[in-house]
Formats: structure tokens, C-alpha cells, sequence
């Protein structure tokens, strides 16, 4: 509601499934977003570039196994009550 509000977000109803919310980015959420992100994409991306194939695909996996472990952890708190921060 809060990002609807302030014109970051619009909901769409799915043509499909009139249960079906989507919610799509505004250009106006993108702006902001590319403002916050623009600038580490454009630090970042030279680093990329020079990894090779292989060195890619093992920071692939090694990112998803850090963001799952995140995941697994963040659930288990939540089961204990503490709240997210």
C-alpha cells in the first residue's frame, strides 16, 4: 500500500485470474531505483567482465548458497518470535 501510495508501484488485475493481483514497477520506482543501484552496477560491472566463465558460474553458486542459508536462518528466527530488523 505504502509503495502504491507514493506512486512507486500499480496493481494490475491479471486478465486471467481475476484473483490475481500483479504489481508493477512505475517509472517513477524505477527512476529511484536506478538512482539507489545505478551506481554500484556501474562499479561492479568492470569486476564481472573479467571473471571468466568458470569464475562466474562459481560465484553464481556460492551466492545462492549464501542467500539460501540467509533464508534458512531468517526462517528460524522467525519460528522464535524475533522479528526481522
Amino acid at each position: 500500500d505504502r509503495l502504491a501510495r507514493r506512486g512507486l508501484v500499480r496493481r494490475l488485475r491479471s486478465e486471467t485470474d481475476r484473483r490475481t493481483v500483479l504489481v508493477e514497477m512505475t517509472e517513477l520506482g524505477q527512476d529511484l531505483t536506478w538512482e539507489a543501484y545505478g551506481p554500484l552496477v556501474r562499479a561492479g560491472q568492470p569486476a564481472l567482465e573479467a571473471l571468466s566463465a568458470e569464475q562466474l558460474t562459481f560465484l553464481t553458486e556460492h551466492l545462492q548458497r549464501i542467500t539460501a542459508l540467509t533464508d534458512e536462518h531468517r526462517e528460524r528466527l522467525a519460528k522464535q518470535g524475533v522479528r526481522e530488523f
